[in-house]
């Protein structure tokens, strides 16, 4: 018998558009949020902005990998939403 997978602890996987596809856009639900409360921009505005700050705001993510907690994930996706939204702010 192989016993070479007996010491695996846990299986990780990346969801976010690898198994796991958001629809519809983030880009149109984050429009469609903000509409609601009075703030009309266009979903590609937000899709640029999105991409532009993702890479920055992931790379500090990284830093503290396996590390955070709920509310440092709360906290990520808050400041991350802020900044895809500020020039409308």
């Amino acid at each position: 018998m192989d016993h070479s997978l007996t010491n695996i602890k846990a299986v990780l996987f990346d969801a976010g558009n690898t198994l796991l596809k958001a629809e519809p856009a983030a880009e149109i639900r984050y429009a469609s949020t903000a509409a609601k409360y009075g703030v009309h921009v266009d979903p590609a505005e937000i899709r640029t902005r999105f991409m532009g700050l993702w890479q920055s705001f992931e790379q500090e993510r990284k830093k503290a990998l396996f590390q955070t907690t709920r509310e440092g994930t709360r906290a990520f996706w808050r400041d991350f939403v802020f900044a895809v939204f500020e020039p409308w702010m």
